[in-house]
């Protein structure tokens, strides 16, 4: 045993020498003391834990001609490093049959980290998983990026998709289809709205603006019908004027993309957002118009702003159309109609149950609303409405925000407002196809009225309210005139 130990101090008295000597040769930088001739490999650095180091005997050409066996593909993520000693000592260690820490005898320091730039320092781009190119569409850009940010993210603290530039995931085989031809969409210059090219069944073919005999006719139409299928009829046509549903393939391609909902996320979009904004305040003017038209008791006019609520309920819970239901909340909002005290009197004491739901429920959802707090854009915890209840959403912060129009105050809350409206934009243009199967669904076997339809459509409101000559003057000149008829006949009436 004395000799034993007496062959074991030889021989690492031995290495030390060496080790010494090849220090004196290469400076003081104890990064030298790896292996002559050898640089780490990628492999071998993508850990601290996984260092190899070399044998002070093996001379630079045995290095060439003696393969080590290679470490274990799985990383090690403890402090405990794998080193290998030297073959003449482990033949000695294990001779002495050391086991547990004695075991781990090293033949030399790990080396320090590399001073130098290394593969993985050349470039940030590396440690992103790259996209896979070729999705054939808008939306699918966006699903494909969604996806891949999540696997990035799960992948966060494995670094084996550094040896290789492709992704660590191989794309679909839809994904890396590639259409035979790219069309460039079409840049809308001029409104989708059709004058020329109206045909009413309502008015007459030079008519005059707010025309007594049509607007009468229209307050028997509406007394015929209940709230909710004119809700449903709304609702038809919102999904044709945002080209949710009847979207034809030469449609798609002018456009670049299957839906409305994508279209107005993007710079060719200008023209179409224009277009669902003016629809949009059509919408209030028009209910707005058929409360101020109300010239007789203030219970008639109590009555129907209990029917305009009601109908705001129909569009809010059972036919999820959020555009519209944000148009009618609107016309309740404008000065014109909040200055009527009379009547919102009389409507607590003859319709207190509107009046609560009212107050309680549609002003707060409209809040939330604007605020892009949920309520059907993206599915949150304390949200009162579903995310699957919606056929149409709220777009209309979107198409403010986009067109350059203020639509909030300033407050502490406006960046926040501003981040929650462009994630709920990307959550509708990502989930285009379940808006069009909501709101088939809902018209399924839906039988309209030809007429009642007709009163929604947008050529029909801006026949009705400035003529066939007055529609087409400029937006803003239109607007500013109205808004002057609908303060006389609020003054009128209280």
């Amino acid at each position: 045993m004395v000799k034993l130990l007496d062959g074991l101090v030889v021989v690492l008295g031995s290495v030390a020498e060496n080790m010494i000597w090849t220090k004196d040769r290469s400076g003081s930088d104890p990064s030298s003391l790896d292996q002559l001739g050898q640089r780490p490999s990628l492999h071998g650095a993508q850990s601290d834990s996984n260092l190899l180091t070399g044998s002070p005997e093996t001379s630079p050409g045995d290095q060439d001609r003696t393969q080590l066996p290679p470490l274990s593909p799985a990383f090690r993520t403890g402090s405990d490093p794998v080193l290998r000693p030297s073959a003449s000592v482990s033949h000695l260690l294990e001779g002495l049959g050391l086991s547990g820490s004695e075991g781990r005898l090293h033949s030399k320091a790990p080396p320090k980290p590399l001073r130098v730039p290394s593969m993985l320092m050349s470039d940030y781009c590396e440690l992103v998983p790259k996209v896979p190119h070729g999705p054939r569409s808008h939306v699918e850009r966006l699903q494909t990026e969604e996806r891949w940010r999540g696997r990035a993210h799960i992948t966060e603290t494995t670094f084996g998709f550094l040896d290789s530039v492709e992704a660590p995931f191989p794309p679909q085989s839809e994904e890396t289809e590639v259409e035979p031809g790219f069309e460039r969409p079409l840049l809308e210059t001029t409104s989708s709205f059709q004058l020329q090219h109206f045909n009413s069944l309502l008015l007459t073919p030079n008519n005059k603006p707010l025309d007594p005999g049509t607007l009468k006719h229209l307050k028997d139409i509406f007394a015929t019908h209940d709230c909710h299928t004119t809700a449903l009829h709304i609702l038809k046509m919102d999904c044709q004027a945002l080209r949710i549903i009847g979207v034809s393939k030469e449609q798609q391609r002018a456009m670049g993309v299957s839906s409305g909902l994508e279209l107005i996320t993007l710079p060719q979009g200008h023209q179409f957002r224009k277009d669902l904004l003016e629809r949009h305040h059509l919408i209030a003017l028009g209910i707005a118009v058929d409360i101020l038209g109300c010239t007789g008791s203030v219970a008639e006019r109590a009555a129907t702003l209990h029917k305009v609520i009601q109908l705001a309920v129909e569009l809010w819970r059972p036919v999820g159309d959020l555009f519209a239901l944000s148009a009618v909340m609107k016309a309740l909002q404008l000065p014109q109609i909040t200055r009527l005290e009379q009547t919102w009197r009389h409507l607590r004491q003859s319709h207190t149950a509107s009046a609560i739901v009212y107050e309680k429920e549609l002003k707060p959802l409209l809040g939330n609303l604007n605020r892009a707090e949920g309520y059907g854009l993206r599915p949150t915890g304390n949200s009162v409405f579903s995310a699957k209840e919606v056929a149409v959403p709220h777009i209309l912060p979107l198409l403010s925000l986009m067109e350059g129009e203020q639509l909030w105050d300033d407050n502490e809350e406006t960046c926040d407002v501003l981040l929650r409206t462009l994630e709920a934009a990307r959550f509708v243009a990502t989930n285009t196809g379940a808006y069009q199967i909501r709101a088939e669904a809902r018209l399924q076997g839906f039988q309209s009225t030809p007429e009642l339809l007709e009163i929604f459509q947008t050529e029909f409101s801006l026949r009705l309210f400035w003529g066939s000559k007055g529609a087409q003057a400029e937006r803003g000149e239109r607007y500013k005139k109205f808004e002057r008829i609908l303060t006389v006949l609020s003054q009128k009436l209280e």
